[in-house]
């Protein structure tokens, strides 16, 4: 399993956010699957409704 930065994860979801991109063109540009890339985008929007939104570090 490949792992990604936070900073590879985050420009990702911000590009698609923008709404300029498919997920597809989106995960393509940056090298991820699009599947990978819709479970951050929802982790994102998830935890942008009161946890935070920088926090893909697993929980201790």
């Amino acid at each position: 399993m490949k792992k990604y930065s936070l900073e590879i994860k985050l420009n990702a979801i911000q590009d698609y956010l923008k709404g300029m991109e498919s997920f597809e063109d989106t995960a393509k540009r940056h090298n991820v699957t699009t599947t990978k890339l819709k479970k951050w985008v929802a982790k994102y929007r998830f935890r942008s409704l009161g946890f935070s939104p920088f926090s893909f570090l697993p929980y201790k």
